[in-house]
This record gives C-alpha cells, structure tokens and sequence, in this order.
C-alpha cells in the first residue's frame, strides 16, 4: 500500500507544468482566453522553475517540525487547491495557483526520496527506478489528453482545472499515512559542507544548462508545432512523445553508461542528440516534427532533474554518478542544493525564448536560444563528475582523491 500511494503522489508531480504548454494558444487568445501578451507568457512559464528553487528549502524545515508524511499530505492539498483554482481568474491567478502549485511539489521532490529510503531501504533502488518512471508518466499524460479533455469538457479553463482531480485521488490515498510520522532530518549539516566541493558547482552547471533545454522544450514545443500546422491534439501528443522517450532515455543510458569508467563520452553524445533536435526545430518544424521530439527526448532524458538527484538511486547520468562513487548517505542525500541551483538557472530559458519568437521568424530564435544550453551542457559534462572514482566508505568525494579507494 505504502508504494501505490507513493506512486500516486508521484504522478502528481508534474502534469501542473506540463499542461500548460499544450494550451498556451488558447489561454493566450482575446476572445476565449486571457489575452496574454509574450511577456505575460513568458512569466507564466518561468515562475514555476523559480518556485521549484524557492520551495525546495522549505522541505527539511518543514520535515524537522511536521514529518515527512505529514507534509506530503500537506502538499497534496496544495497542489489540489491551486490547480482547482488556477484557471478561474484572470492572468493574476492563473500565475500565482501555477507558482503556489511548483512550490509544493518542490517539497515533494525532496521528501519523497527520503521516505523510500526510510521505509524501503533494501529496495530503494527499485522503488526509486520506478518512482522516476511513474514522474515521467504523469507529465507524459498531461501534455498529450490535457487538450482533448479540455474539448470534451467545455474549454481550456476546464482542462487545466481537471488534473486537481488526480491529486485529490492521491491525497486520499495518503491521508491514512498522514496521521502519524516522527520529525526527519534531511542532513542539514552536509549540505551546507557541499557547497566547499567544486563538484557541486560542476553538477549545478550541468544540470543548469540542460534544464534551460528541457523547460523550453516544456514550454513552447507545442506552440511550435501549432504554428508549423500541426493540430493542438498533435502538438500535445507531440510534447508527450518527446517526454516519454526521455524516460526511456533515462532508464537505458545509465545501465550502458555504468558499465564505463569514463561516463563524458555518454554525455556528449547527449548533447548531439539535443542539438540535432533543435536544429531541426529552427531550420524545418514541419518537415519531420516527430522525429525532432524524439532526438530531443533522447538527449534531454538521460540527465533530467526530473529524475531526483538527491536520492542517489533515479535514472539519468548525474543519479548515476554518485552511485557508482558509493558516497556515504549523508552526502547522497544532500544533493538538492545543486538541483535548487539548477532550477534557478533554467527559469532564464522560458521566457527569453519566447520573448525572441516575437520577431520576424517565429521560431528560429528560441530555438537556438534553447540551443545554446546544450554548449555548457556538454563543457560541464566533461568534468570529472563524470570519472568513475570512487570515495571511500565516509569520506567525502574532494578527500577520497588519491586514496586507498580510488581505482587504479
């Protein structure tokens, strides 16, 4: 029970972002929507990534005085009543229940790898494999039936206002758990010891870049893809495809990789993939849109944030990294604080892409402007985040170098 309510609680965690996208040509229309203007738009879809940095550090806070199942349960409600609410207003409103709703699952995102490794420690691995899955499934299935449901329903407003239904389903599943748990502690002391690391900042800067990537991609393909012909039912079905096979991307490329001792090549050869997708999207939308979806899926799933870095047990090739290093938990657990950085650094990419896409060639601009990520992508990628080495069994990375543990 305790893994299907977790379950639950994950599919929740991303369909307030990625249901958006799909609908953005309506929400911005003057006679049915809202009559958003481009900068209007490009807050709309940049104030969720800065939530997600300004509500992950409320999570152990919040751990230490409430628990952790009570404040998952608390974030389920949250995130039930914003996106219930959202739609109902004006510009105003649908942006502060999309911001309230980023902030709360940021929480989540920090405690949710914790309770697995509290309640399942001999499993975490699997049920982490898992948990990362089901967060792809929930954005996969928000970007492609938010529009049709929207149709069947009346409306945009009521396509947006439908994905509070699944949280309420999750929050009753977890409301038996959400009466009781003892405070946590997420290791407060070592993360603040993380930020002396350089890695830390090399893991901010990876992620970083290729967040800005993702979220534009996130934000504005269906858009793209509307313009370029394509139906609103495609261009849903279109981000979700791109999604979902960034999930595969994200289980396969750490299997193949691990078997490396040198994970850069892997990480390059991402950022291939990225830029041929988007250059595709730049030179010709229409020509092949499924097949840039894919390249872009490929490329941008293998080192999603998405995937949980600080649980030390997701997809992807950061998650990896600190595995195959067998870093003691202390130290595994105290990665939000790059991810947190991440998160900053991609809320820039959003919305100046769109702010380019007013000019003379629709799109040409954002792309490229998303396409810049993938050059840091791949420079942070070649550091030595990415070097199978090994710390000993309580040492930190920086002090293991050299030592006894390290490969020869």
């Amino acid at each position: 029970m305790f893994v299907l309510s977790l379950l639950a609680v994950a599919v929740n965690l991303r369909p307030a972002l990625t249901s958006v996208g799909p609908l953005l040509p309506e929400i911005r229309r003057d006679d049915l929507g809202l009559g958003l203007g481009v900068t209007q738009a490009g807050v709309l879809t940049t104030a969720p990534l800065l939530f997600f940095a300004l509500g992950a550090p409320l999570a152990p806070r919040l751990a230490r005085r409430f628990g952790l199942e009570r404040t998952v349960l608390a974030v389920l409600a949250v995130v039930a009543l914003a996106l219930a609410a959202r739609p109902w207003g004006g510009f105003a409103l649908l942006l502060l229940g999309t911001a309230v709703a980023a902030g709360a699952i940021a929480v989540a995102n920090v405690l949710v790898p914790a309770l697995i490794r509290r309640e399942l420690p001999s499993r975490a691995m699997a049920v982490m494999g898992a948990y990362s899955l089901t967060l792809a499934l929930g954005a996969t299935i928000a970007a492609g039936v938010t529009v049709p449901i929207a149709g069947w329903l009346g409306g945009w407003r009521w396509g947006l206002a439908s994905w509070a239904l699944l949280a309420v389903v999750a929050l009753v599943l977890w409301a038996p758990r959400g009466r009781g748990g003892a405070a946590a502690d997420l290791g407060s002391a070592a993360t603040r010891q993380l930020w002396r690391h350089p890695l830390a900042w090399q893991v901010s800067a990876y992620l970083g870049t290729q967040s800005v990537g993702f979220y534009c991609v996130v934000a504005w393909l269906p858009s793209i893809a509307r313009e370029s012909g394509m139906t609103a039912t495609n261009a849903g079905l279109l981000l979700s495809t791109s999604i979902l096979v960034g999930a595969g991307s994200g289980l396969l490329v750490p299997v193949l990789s691990s078997r490396a001792r040198d994970q850069r090549v892997a990480a390059a050869g991402m950022v291939v993939f990225i830029l041929a997708g988007l250059a595709g999207l730049a030179l010709a939308p229409a020509a092949a849109p499924w097949l840039w979806a894919v390249l872009l899926g490929i490329g941008e799933g293998a080192p999603s944030p998405s995937r949980s870095l600080s649980s030390c047990c997701g997809a992807g090739l950061p998650p990896t990294s600190p595995v195959s290093r067998r870093w003691p938990t202390r130290w595994a657990t105290s990665w939000q604080p790059p991810v947190r950085s991440s998160w900053r650094r991609s809320a820039t990419g959003p919305a100046p892409g769109r702010r380019r896409s007013s000019s003379s060639s629709p799109w040409h601009w954002p792309s490229w402007c998303s396409g810049a990520s993938p050059a840091g992508h791949g420079s942070s990628g070649r550091t030595r985040w990415f070097r199978r080495e090994p710390a000993g069994p309580d040492v930190p990375p920086r002090q293991a170098r050299g030592s006894a543990g390290r490969r020869p």
